[in-house]
């Protein structure tokens, strides 16, 4: 995510030779990075309340537009256009702005779904710390937007938005679309390198998976 996903494809000016850091100072930058995590710092944001549901929005946007964009995916509003990527994600286009949005929603699955949002650990508030701190890592990441928790038959879903890739490929897909062994060769050993600054940097993913990387 597909266009919006949270890492982008390698690029080719990726440095090939680096001095991998201590194992003390990897300790180091995934304590800061935790803790940074917890307490959300570097994710400024504007909050507001409204009837039907609860936003923030990043720098730059309004919690209008966030609950614009939400009205859009519920079905509650009819003002642009919603195309479903998969049952959990959209590319939402508002009709007063010709700028399009990744949407994607956590539902609530089951009791652990509450205690991770009453510590802030949810998927879509880690998804949200990490958009601002990734960066900084000299991780690329879709940009974020804003968040919105809404109800949904009587249980609280919780919505993410980021920026929208339009250019943005799959791994896999552009590894089928390379003809010659040496550029797939390529592509691949800077796709490494970049995992293994990733993992320098105290950043690990769950699963290196279709819908993740592009």
């Amino acid at each position: 995510m597909a266009g919006a996903r949270e890492a982008m494809t390698p690029r080719a000016d990726t440095p090939k030779s680096a001095s991998r850091p201590s194992a003390r100072r990897r300790l180091s930058v995934q304590a800061r990075l935790c803790w940074r995590f917890y307490l959300g710092l570097g994710a400024p944001c504007v909050r507001a309340s409204y009837p039907e549901c609860r936003v923030r929005a990043a720098a730059g946007y309004t919690p209008e537009l966030i609950r614009e964009l939400l009205a859009l995916r519920r079905g509650e509003s009819d003002a642009g256009e919603v195309q479903e990527i998969n049952f959990r994600c959209r590319l939402v286009t508002p009709s007063a702005s010709e700028r399009r949005f990744f949407l994607k929603d956590s539902p609530r699955r089951d009791a652990l779904h509450d205690v991770e949002r009453a510590l802030r650990c949810s998927r879509v508030e880690r998804a949200w710390r990490a958009a601002h701190l990734l960066p900084r890592l000299g991780i690329l990441t879709p940009a974020p937007v804003g968040a919105a928790v809404a109800p949904v038959e009587g249980q609280p879903t919780e919505y993410l938005v980021t920026e929208w890739l339009p250019d943005a490929l799959p791994y896999h897909v552009r590894l089928r679309e390379m003809r010659g062994q040496d550029d797939r060769a390529r592509m691949l050993r800077d796709f490494a390198l970049h995992l293994r600054h990733w993992h320098d940097s105290g950043i690990y993913l769950r699963d290196l998976v279709t819908n993740v990387l592009t």
